[in-house]
């Protein structure tokens, strides 16, 4: 079973905006624990999702972003299922104070267009594709901010781990947009905000590119997300 679906928010939503990618997070979990979902201990995410946004100016220094349209999906049978049975009514961010938080429930869901399999998709990400290197001692893993081998070896093992079968995905990356860019493909996104109320701000890559592999390989990056941090908002692809 999989299921990806897309949420669609009205620009007249009044409490539509979001600092942090925890704040989406922290909505869709509670949407799906609604339909069963428990988040597993220690395991990297069953599911994925992007955001479209775009910036609001406001005064201050915070930085704030509507949100247009997310896009969440999971080829896990029991997420795949929660998500399937996803309602506008439950898209409310969980907050101790009174009006506060994400409120999306003007929102309408549809699931994506089906899924036709294919050994070679076209694709770009709606959001920045991490990679990690994992290191031992303190720091634990590191993202991997160069393309190559090591990036594309990094990312079918994040891969492997995440889906618990070996993955194999070869990524094929747009040229002429290499060169436009100059090679400057790194991406950056705040997910949460640390203890002194400063956002944690996490980098990726984000690049057009083709996405060579198994009909199942590329079905589960296309619906579950690609690389690592999907859960968080990373790794979305679009066509």
């Amino acid at each position: 079973m999989m299921t990806r679906l897309i949420i669609n928010v009205p620009s007249r939503a009044p409490r539509a905006l979001f600092e942090t990618q925890d704040q989406i997070h922290n909505l869709l979990i509670y949407a799906m624990g609604a339909h069963g979902y428990h988040p597993p201990e220690k395991q990297p995410a069953a599911w994925g999702f992007g955001v479209i946004s775009q910036p609001v100016s406001v005064n201050g220094p915070r930085r704030l972003r509507r949100i247009q349209q997310i896009i969440v999906g999971s080829s896990h049978p029991d997420t795949a299922n929660a998500l399937a049975h996803l309602t506008p009514d439950r898209l409310v961010e969980p907050s101790q104070v009174p009006g506060a938080g994400l409120d999306l429930r003007e929102a309408t869901i549809r699931p994506d267009d089906p899924w036709i399999p294919t050994d070679v998709l076209a694709v770009r990400p709606i959001s920045p594709i991490r990679v990690l290197e994992h290191r031992d001692g303190a720091n634990g893993s590191t993202a991997l901010l160069t393309l190559g081998e090591a990036w594309e070896t990094a990312l079918n093992r994040t891969m492997t781990r995440r889906l618990g079968r070996t993955v194999q995905l070869h990524v094929i990356p747009d040229d002429l947009y290499v060169r436009e860019q100059q090679g400057q493909l790194v991406a950056r996104r705040a997910v949460k905000r640390d203890r002194e109320g400063r956002p944690v701000i996490l980098p990726g890559l984000e690049f057009p590119f083709i996405l060579i592999g198994s009909p199942e390989d590329l079905r589960d990056a296309w619906v579950n997300g690609l690389g690592a941090g999907t859960g968080m908002g990373f790794g979305c692809l679009t066509i």
